[in-house]
C-alpha cells in the first residue's frame, strides 16, 4: 500500500504516441492506502482527450494536513471522470476539500453499504469556504444505503445536473435536494424501486425544481399496478421516462408518463379509463406490502454463508486436526487380535490419515476467502496468482479425491462391522481373505477413479486476472470456477465482464462430469453408507438378543440392553447427522447445477450474470461436508471397544469399575466391531 503524494508522479508529454490517440484513457490505480491533499500526481498527463481515473483496493482516507499551508489544491483538476471501484473503503467526514478545483464531467463512488457484513459509508465534512469545483455528474453505486446531505453534500456537488442512483437504498432525506440548484435529471437504476419510496415522499415536495426529469430504469419485474397508484400520488409535476419503453399500460403509467419530455416513450393506453381524482381521495397511509427479490439481496444472502464458512472453517478445521491426529496416536498403538479387527483398524487408520489431509487443506482454503474488500473479512493474497493456483490444485482437485477416499473408507469400516454380525462366518473368511490379497489393487483403482473424475478441475477453474471490477454485480471469485455455461449469448450485454470458456454442446462433457462427482460423492456413496448402517443396526439386534439369552443375572441383562440402545443410537445419530448435512449440501448442488443449465423464471442465468451467489452456494455445500467428516474420534469412541480403551489411556480417563460381564460383553463388541 502507498501514499498518493507527490512522490507519485505520472507524466504523458503531448508527443508520446498514446497521448495522441484520439480516444479515452483509462488509468487503473491500485493499492493507495491515503491521499495527500497537495499531490501533483497527474499535472503532468497531457492529452489529446481527456482521462479516465480509476481506484481499486484503496483506501480513500485523506492525510491530516497538521501544516495547513495556504495554497490551492489542484489534486484532480485534469481528471475528466473519476471512479472509485468497490473495493475501496471509504471513511465518515472525509474533507471535500480533496476535489477543491476539480474540473470532473462525472465522479462515481462504487460499493456504499451499510450492512452487518460491509459498512462502507462514505459522508463528507461541510466546509464554509469555496471549493470552486465543477461537477457535472454524479452517480451513486449503494446497497442498503441512507441517502443524506452527510453523502451528497450541497456545498460540493452544487453544481451537479445529473444524478444517478444504483443498487437499492432505505430512504432518501427530505431536504437533499432543497441546495442542489442546478439538479436537472434524477436516474433511478435501482432494483429495489419504488419500495424505497414508502413512508415518505418529502424530498419530492422539496425539490427546487418542479421541471426535473426522472428516469426510473425498469427491470421488468415490476409492473406499475393500479394497485401502488396511491404511491405516486406525489409525482404529478414531474417529467417522467420509464426505459425501456413499456408495451403495456397501467393507470399508474398513465400518471407518472402524463408530463413526460419524451412522448414517444409513451405506450398506447387510449383504452384505459383513470378516475384519478376518485382514487386519490380514497388514498391513506400506503406501503407496498411484500419487495419482489433482487440480485442484491440475493449477492448479500450468499454473502452470509461465504461468512458462516470464513468463521467456522478454523473451529472445524482445529477439531478435525486434533482429532484425528488422536485416532492416529490411538490406532496405531492398538494390538490386533484377530483378522477383522486388524482390516477394521487398518480402514480406520487410513480414515483417520486422509481426514486430516483433507482438514489440513480445507484449513488453508481461508487464503482465498473474501466476504467483503471493504467488509469483515478479506484475504490479503486471495487474488495473487500462486494462491490461485493452489487452490485448484490442492482445493479443488486433490480435496475432490480426497472426499471420495474418505467416503469409501467409511463404507468399508461399516461393512466390516455387518459382516462380523452374519452368522455365516464363511462369507466373513472368504472376505477378509479377497480385502488382504486385493487391498492395495482396490485402492489404486479407487484412487485412479477419483483422479480421472477430478480431471475437469484443471478445465473449469480458470485464473481471474481481471482485477479491475468497478462494480460488486461483475465480481468474480479468484480463482472464477463459473467457466461453463449452456447458453448465455443473449445475456452478454448484461455483464461488463465475463470468463466464460465453454458453452453450448461442449458445456455438457463438464456439466456430466459435475454431475458424476456429485452422484457418486454425495447421493451414491451415501446412500450406501445409510444401506449399511441400517443392516448393521438390525444385525446388531440380533446379536445382542442372542448374547442376552446366555447372559447370566438381572444385571447383566440390564447392562446388555443399555449398550444395545447405545450402540444404536450412536449408530442412528451418525446416519441423521450424515443426512443432515448431506441434504443441504445436496440442495445447494442441484440449485447451482440448475442455475447452470437454465434460466430462472425471469429468464436470467444467475451462474453467469452474478457469478458470485453460486460459487458461495457451492462452497458452502463443500463446507458442510466437511463438518460432516471432523466427528469420526466420536464414531470410532462408541463403537470399537479396543478404540476406546486406548482413547481412554491417552487422554487419562477413568473407566468404570468392570466386572464379569463386562468380559463377556467386550467380546460381544468387539466381535461385532
Amino acid at each position: 500500500m502507498i501514499v498518493l503524494d507527490s512522490s507519485l508522479q505520472l507524466s504523458l508529454n503531448k508527443q508520446d504516441s498514446i497521448a495522441q490517440l484520439n480516444f479515452v484513457v483509462f488509468i487503473n490505480i491500485v493499492n493507495i492506502i491515503s491521499f495527500d491533499l497537495y499531490s501533483n500526481t497527474f499535472s503532468k498527463i497531457f492529452i489529446n482527450y481527456p482521462f479516465n481515473l480509476n481506484f481499486f483496493y484503496s483506501h480513500l482516507k485523506v492525510l491530516p494536513n497538521l501544516n495547513s499551508p495556504n495554497k490551492n489544491i489542484s489534486l484532480f483538476q485534469s481528471v475528466f471522470v473519476l471512479s472509485f471501484g468497490f473495493t475501496v473503503k471509504y471513511y465518515l467526514n472525509t474533507t471535500s476539500l480533496i476535489f477543491q478545483n476539480a474540473n470532473l464531467n462525472k465522479i462515481e463512488f462504487h460499493g456504499l453499504s451499510d450492512s452487518f457484513l460491509n459498512r462502507n459509508i462514505l459522508s463528507f465534512t461541510t466546509l464554509n469556504s469555496t471549493l470552486n469545483s465543477k461537477i457535472v455528474t454524479l452517480a451513486l453505486d449503494m446497497y442498503n444505503f441512507k441517502l443524506s446531505t452527510s453523502l451528497i453534500d450541497p456545498n460540493l456537488f452544487k453544481t451537479i445536473l445529473i444524478l444517478t442512483l444504483k443498487g437499492t437504498i432505505n430512504s432518501i432525506n427530505s431536504n437533499l435536494f432543497t441546495n442542489l440548484l442546478n439538479l436537472s435529471s434524477i436516474d433511478f437504476d435501482l432494483v429495489n424501486f419504488p419500495y424505497f419510496l414508502t413512508p415518505n415522499t418529502g424530498w419530492l415536495k422539496k425539490m427546487p425544481n418542479k421541471r426535473i426529469r426522472i428516469t426510473i430504469k425498469n427491470d421488468g419485474i415490476y409492473k406499475f399496478p393500479n394497485s401502488d397508484l396511491c404511491l405516486f400520488k406525489s409525482f404529478e409535476n414531474f417529467s417522467f421516462v420509464i426505459t425501456p419503453k413499456l408495451d403495456y399500460c397501467t393507470c399508474t403509467i398513465i400518471w407518472l408518463l402524463k408530463n413526460t419530455s419524451l412522448p414517444t416513450m409513451r405506450p398506447n393506453c387510449t383504452l384505459i379509463n383513470c378516475n384519478f381524482e376518485t382514487i386519490f381521495k380514497s388514498c391513506k397511509f400506503y406501503k407496498i406490502k411484500k419487495e419482489t427479490s433482487n440480485y442484491y439481496n440475493e449477492i448479500n444472502r450468499s454473502q452470509y454463508l461465504n461468512f458462516i464458512t470464513v468463521v467456522f472453517t478454523p473451529l472445524f478445521g482445529l477439531i478435525g486436526l486434533v482429532t484425528n491426529i488422536i485416532n492416529i496416536i490411538a490406532l496405531s498403538l492398538i494390538d490386533s487380535i484377530t483378522k477383522s479387527s486388524e482390516q477394521m483398524n487398518r480402514l480406520m487408520l487410513i480414515n483417520s490419515i486422509l481426514n486430516l489431509i483433507y482438514s489440513i487443506i480445507y484449513l488453508f482454503s481461508l487464503i482465498n476467502k473474501c466476504v467483503y474488500f471493504t467488509g469483515l473479512f478479506c484475504s490479503s493474497i486471495n487474488k495473487t496468482y500462486s494462491s490461485q493456483i493452489f487452490d485448484i490444485i490442492f482445493i479443488k482437485f486433490l480435496a475432490n479425491i480426497l472426499k471420495l477416499m474418505t467416503n469409501l473408507s467409511i463404507i468399508g469400516i461399516s461393512l466390516l462391522r455387518l459382516i462380523t454380525l452374519i452368522k455365516d462366518k464363511s462369507i466373513m473368511a472368504n472376505i477378509g481373505k479377497f480385502l488382504k490379497q486385493k487391498f492395495s489393487r482396490i485402492l489404486l483403482i479407487l484412487g485412479l477413479f477419483g483422479f480421472l473424475v477430478s480431471l475437469d478441475q484443471f478445465f473449469i477453474n480458470d485464473i481471474n486476472e481481471n482485477l479491475f471490477i468497478v462494480s460488486a454485480i461483475d465480481y468474480e471469485k479468484f480463482p472464477n470456477e463459473n467457466t461453463f455455461m449452456n447458453e448465455i449469448s443473449h445475456f452478454f450485454n448484461r455483464r461488463v465482464n465475463s470468463n466464460i470458456k465453454y458453452t453450448g454442446a461442449v458445456s455438457y462433457v463438464f456439466f456430466i462430469i459435475y454431475m458424476l462427482n456429485f452422484i457418486v460423492n454425495d447421493i451414491l456413496l451415501y446412500v450406501i453408507m445409510l444401506v449399511v448402517d441400517l443392516a448393521l443396526i438390525f444385525y446388531l439386534k440380533e446379536s445382542i438378543d442372542l448374547k442376552k439369552k446366555l447372559a447370566f443375572g438381572k444385571f447383566g441383562l440390564n447392562k446388555i440392553g443399555k449398550r444395545k440402545i447405545k450402540i444404536t443410537a450412536v449408530i442412528l445419530m451418525n446416519s441423521l447427522i450424515l443426512f443432515s448435512l448431506r441434504l443441504v449440501h445436496f440442495v445447494f448442488s442441484v440449485y447451482v447445477f440448475k442455475e447452470k443449465l437454465y434460466s430462472n423464471k425471469n429468464g436470467e442465468n444467475v451462474c453467469f450474470l452474478y457469478s458470485l451467489i453460486c460459487t458461495n452456494y457451492k462452497e458452502f455445500g463443500e463446507f458442510l461436508y466437511f463438518v460432516s467428516n471432523v466427528y469420526s474420534i466420536v464414531l470410532f469412541y462408541n463403537l470399537n471397544i479396543n478404540f476406546k480403551r486406548r482413547i481412554q489411556k491417552i487422554l487419562h480417563i477413568r473407566s468404570p469399575k468392570s466386572f464379569a460381564l463386562n468380559d463377556i460383553k467386550s467380546n460381544i463388541i468387539s466381535m461385532s466391531h
